[in-house]
């Protein structure tokens, strides 16, 4: 028997507060990120506005450890070049690494897109996309291009740097596994997109979040 079984039963109330805060923190992220970017998503290129600033935030064609397809990578395309197609966009900002912009910005223009197309190669997660293209164009609405359960978490934090910004969605892509995994993973990154706005919005480079764009 412990010496001090008060100190035990003291530990296990002081893990179960803890337990309570984070799940509740880990919910109330989510919710609040979905809340203040409802009604800012749209699939129609006309509900966005004139004369914005596309950023397609980075993808992958292909998973760098196991080598299947991306699956939300070709939709993400579509979405932009379909928006890009529509009139409602000045310029369009292919974010991520230098190889994934590249790459992308390749295929929105063997897709056609006509209007400028601009590569981020210091967009290396969504917050430095997202920061980048508000430096660089302070005055422009921004669209975000990506899955829904993404563009939303990129349009909180661009409404918290003070953005105008929307979200333009693009499909899932085939599969069950393009429907749940980002889904699954975003759920932890929105909590996360959270404490960065907590922390500042540190961002990842240290390039100036105007410079650096090709």
């Amino acid at each position: 028997m412990s010496k001090w079984p008060h100190l035990g039963r003291m530990t296990k109330g002081i893990l179960g507060v803890l337990a309570f805060l984070l799940m509740g923190f880990f919910v109330g992220a989510n919710l609040w990120v979905e809340w203040e970017t409802d009604g800012r998503l749209t699939r129609d290129p006309a509900a966005v506005p004139a004369g914005s600033v596309a950023v397609v935030l980075g993808c992958n064609e292909f998973d760098v450890e196991d080598g299947w397809r991306v699956a939300s990578y070709h939709p993400r395309l579509d979405a932009a070049a379909r928006l890009a197609a529509s009139g409602r966009v000045r310029l369009v900002i292919v974010s991520g690494y230098l190889s994934q912009a590249d790459a992308m910005a390749r295929e929105l223009r063997r897709r056609g897109v006509a209007v400028p197309v601009v590569l981020d190669p210091y967009g290396w997660r969504t917050l430095d996309s997202v920061a980048r293209a508000r430096a660089a164009h302070p005055g422009a609405p921004l669209v975000f291009v990506s899955q829904g359960w993404h563009a939303d978490r990129a349009v909180w934090q661009a409404r918290r740097l003070g953005a105008e910004a929307s979200g333009f969605v693009a499909a899932d892509g085939p599969g069950l596994r393009a429907r749940l995994l980002g889904r699954a993973r975003d759920l932890f990154a929105k909590p996360k997109a959270v404490i960065d706005w907590a922390m500042g919005f540190p961002l990842t480079t240290d390039i100036p979040p105007a410079e650096g764009f090709r």
